[in-house]
């Protein structure tokens, strides 16, 4: 018995949930901002992670440098 009213509450949920204009105000009342806030908190970690990478990979260079240029001059 409450099985059913259980299963018609959610059916009616989910049916209100599929009109657009209601999944145009979820996305901007809820989803948007969250997403906006995500990124502005990781931002400042993400633009540090890209620098390491570029400095890791001008250090990988120079190292493969140094090494093929001593084993050119030791041949």
């Amino acid at each position: 018995m409450i099985s059913q009213y259980s299963k018609e509450i959610i059916e009616n949920i989910l049916n209100e949930f599929k009109k657009n204009e209601n999944l145009t105000k979820l996305y901007l009342n809820f989803l948007n901002p969250i997403i906006e806030h995500s990124i502005n908190k990781f931002y400042p970690y993400i633009i540090i992670l890209i620098f390491l990478y570029i400095l890791l990979l001008i250090l990988i260079l120079i190292i493969l440098y140094i090494v093929l240029k001593n084993k050119l001059i030791n041949l």
